[in-house]
């Protein structure tokens, strides 16, 4: 049977078929059938109830010849339910299994597609046993990316789902949550909705029932994250009538895809026992994941945390025929806040294995096999501080095997910088383990450095040092127990700067804080044109467009930048006292825009306010001829807010203020020249200063910046030629000037850079561009009436590897 997308089953009941004494299946059942649903699917309120018989599958039931379920994506069941008042009840959503049919080997199969949800389902009987608040299926249950069980009910086990075959969890790309799910306890009443209230429950995820025809089938549950996806249990999972002829087993972070191929993932597995806090039995009961079975954990990490415990502890199996184990192949096995692990052996296979205790962590085990080595992760020692406890207290009852070498786990996502920490520079023990039983045997090789391969650690740009370890008597009983790894220091500083930490970026913001004052200022004076200062309007206002743009490559170690902004300015300028005192101007604009580091990952977005004064006067020599002197003095406020993000580390951010001061004069003589040119020789002088703030960086490795300062006199030399024509019956000139421009003197801007996280200074230095360029200008100015005209511009300016682009366009009028 197939359904389509978008289907909708609410408040069917008993069964969609009706024959004598069926209470089975609320909206389908089915006999062998493949049942096929859609995307998009909704079951809402499909129940099985019956004071005559047990009731089955609140929605789907099929039986007997294990026929097939699949249901595609965004799947979402909510308030199903089978209810038996004197008999048993299974599957609140759905009943499936082979029935024990040996030719029904490929049946019996349910496949959930993508992201489907189960909420307050049910399974429950008044005076029998209930079994899968969800699902109740000895086949083989798929969930392919993703899923979400939140507050479902079994009264006797499995609050979620009662397994007896094959159950795949796979968490793709999106989550897997187990939440809120329950078994046992006493029902006192119904909510609104018909829900059962009940008191003392115990949390409960999964049940792995070895019964469910047990002679053909083996519980196996598979896990599987890919990396940056979780799969969460608030709620325990558990195992009941276990063969010891056929151990359960729990595969973590392997699986088999579609077409037969053999997967490791690295996502993150988790057990948790947050939500159930307390002494009280019940609550200790939701914390323990009371299983016997072979786990394996193939890749990612497995967590315990909040007081979980997972796997049967040994010592509560008094018939020594059932075993269960705990092994890590590969990845990590993470045991915080009081977590327990229990299995009748544990092993640490090798290097690829990570054991990353946190405080209160413990393992209690028959036979502990460490002769492989392993790797130690001391996250959560370097978080507490040197009053962190003992490490993991491994309980081995009959054995303990030490052997191999101890890798440490330097090289995670801030390798690069995991001994540039200050607290390296000093000597510092770790707990790795204790030894509770005192039974341990042989000895590991040594310790090793991942990001080295050896003892030694030597890098320029971090605190040195050697690795060791040893068996510390804590206790003061006379037996080492304590395996302990040793850092010890050179006791030198760091030799050399990061260059991802030199903080170039910053510094460098003087360079366009004062481009962008010259951005301004240079186009003031380019307003004090001939046309302009020979205008017989006494007033005049205008408005532009800015553009300014700069290309700074890598030069001399130091980093380079790459700055692009955009704004406006606005301004009016008017005569003075008469055509001797010449015209004078006052200016206002903004520029908004951002730097990058060309070589590292940082970006600085700047705002720039801006003011300008401005004066002009023409003086004429002859007929011919004429003198031109004007000056600007230009003032700006940047607001700077750079973000950097190191290689591996969270992004750090600052913020800071630059000020920027331009005084610009010029002098330059105009000659008419034939053919209606006009030459123009130029010199003019271009003074800045620019003060930069002392900041400190928040977030990631933040560093704290002192002052900076910036001064450069410049000397621009050179020729100008234009000439006015008309175009339409306007007049329009046109000016092209090139110049070549010396620093007379120049302080390129370095500030004092200080790291806390490395306890370490030193100067943070700007990019010096060439101390000579050469600089081409062109403007051109239309006159469109008496009053209006447009007018714009282009400069370039070339220095060595530096490039500066600066354009304006804009319209005036005169009054």
């Amino acid at each position: 049977m197939v359904i389509g997308d978008n289907a909708l089953f609410r408040g069917n009941w008993h069964g969609a078929i009706p024959i004598e004494q069926n209470y089975n299946g609320g909206a389908i059942w089915s006999r062998g059938g493949n049942i096929i649903i859609g995307n998009h699917a909704e079951f809402d309120g499909n129940y099985v109830f019956s004071d005559r018989q047990a009731c089955q599958g609140g929605v789907f039931y099929d039986d007997f010849f294990g026929g097939a379920i699949t249901v595609g994506a965004d799947a979402v069941f909510t308030g199903n339910f089978v209810f038996s008042t004197n008999y048993s009840a299974a599957g609140g959503a759905m009943f499936v299994r082979k029935d024990g049919q040996k030719y029904a080997a490929e049946t019996g199969a349910i496949t959930i597609g993508p992201n489907p949800s189960f909420i307050k389902n049910f399974a429950y009987s008044g005076s029998a046993d209930a079994y899968g608040g969800v699902i109740y299926s000895d086949g083989d249950i798929s969930f392919s990316d993703g899923a979400t069980f939140i507050n479902n009910y079994a009264k006797t086990s499995g609050g979620a789902i009662t397994m007896g075959g094959k159950c795949d969890l796979l968490a793709l790309t999106k989550d897997v949550l187990f939440s809120g799910n329950m078994a046992g306890g006493v029902v006192i009443g119904q909510s609104d909705d018909g829900f059962p209230v009940v008191e003392n429950g115990i949390a409960n995820a999964i049940d792995m029932n070895g019964s469910l025809f047990s002679s053909l089938y083996t519980p196996n549950l598979t896990l599987a994250a890919e990396e940056r996806r979780e799969i969460r249990f608030n709620d325990p999972i558990t195992s009941r009538n276990e063969d010891p002829g056929r151990p359960m087993t729990l595969t973590l972070n392997r699986y088999t895809d579609g077409e037969g191929n053999v997967r490791d993932t690295d996502g993150t597995i988790v057990f948790s026992g947050e939500l159930y806090q307390g002494e009280d039995t019940h609550l200790a009961a939701s914390r323990y994941n009371s299983f016997l079975a072979d786990a394996t954990l193939y890749g990612g990490a497995l967590l315990l945390e909040h007081d979980v415990v997972f796997g049967r502890n040994p010592e509560e199996i008094t018939d020594k025929r059932y075993n269960s184990s705990l092994t890590v192949e590969k990845g990590v096995l993470e045991i915080t806040g009081g977590s327990k692990a229990n299995a009748s052996s544990f092993t640490l296979s090798g290097p690829g294995a990570v054991l990353r205790p946190g405080e209160s962590a413990f393992i209690n085990t028959h036979n502990a096999d460490l002769s492989h080595g392993f790797t130690f992760d001391m996250r959560h020692q370097l978080q507490a501080g040197p009053v962190f406890g003992p490490g993991l207290m491994l309980s081995a009852l009959d054995s303990f095997t030490a052997g191999g070498y101890i890798g440490v786990a330097d090289t995670g996502a801030n390798a690069p910088r995991f001994y540039a920490d200050r607290s390296w520079k000093q000597d510092r023990v770790f707990h790795v383990l204790t030894d509770v039983q005192h039974i341990h045997e042989g000895d590991f090789d040594g310790a090793v450095s991942q990001a080295t391969g050896t003892a030694r650690v030597d890098d320029p740009y971090a605190y040195t040092g050697t690795w060791s370890h040893r068996w510390t008597d804590a206790d003061g009983d006379g037996y080492a127990e304590q395996l302990q790894l040793v850092w010890k220091a050179d006791g030198t500083p760091i030799s050399r700067v990061d260059p991802e930490l030199a903080g170039e970026l910053a510094v460098n913001s003087l360079w366009s804080s004062a481009s962008n004052a010259a951005a301004l200022g240079g186009n003031v004076l380019s307003r004090l044109s001939v046309p302009r200062l020979a205008d017989r309007h006494a007033r005049n206002l205008w408005g532009m467009g800015l553009g300014d743009f700069a290309r700074q490559r890598s030069r001399g170690g130091v980093d380079g930048y790459d700055y692009n902004g955009g704004g406006y300015s606005v301004g009016a300028d008017s005569g003075m006292g008469g055509e001797d005192e010449g015209i004078w101007g006052i200016a206002f604009g903004q520029l908004c825009g951002h730097a990058r580091s060309r070589d590292f990952q940082g970006r600085n977005t700047q705002d720039t306010r801006m003011g300008s004064l401005y004066w002009g006067r023409l003086m004429e020599e002859s007929n011919r001829a004429y003198w031109i002197f004007k000056g600007s003095l230009t003032w700006a406020e940047t607001r700077n807010n750079m973000t950097s993000r190191l290689s591996g580390a969270p992004a750090s951010r600052g913020k800071w203020n630059n000020e920027t001061w331009l005084a610009q004069a010029e002098v330059s003589r105009t000659a008419d020249c034939a053919g209606g040119w006009r030459l123009t020789p130029f010199v003019r002088m271009e003074f800045t200063h620019g003060r930069q703030d002392a900041f400190r960086e928040q977030g990631g490795y933040g560093r704290d910046f002192g002052g900076a300062a910036l001064k450069r006199l410049s000397i621009p030399v050179g020729l100008e030629i234009g000439r006015t024509d008309e175009w339409k019956g306007r007049p329009w000139a046109q000016s092209l000037r090139v110049s070549y421009v010396g620093d007379v003197l120049r302080d390129v801007p370095e500030a004092a850079v200080y790291s806390p996280y490395s306890d370490m200074g030193w100067r943070g230095r700007a990019v010096s561009p060439e101390r000579h360029g050469l600089r081409a200008e062109y403007n051109t100015f239309l006159q469109c009436n008496e009053r209006w005209s447009v007018y714009g511009g282009y400069g370039l300016e070339v220095r060595g590897s530096s490039c500066y682009h600066r354009v304006n366009a804009g319209v005036s009028r005169s009054f």
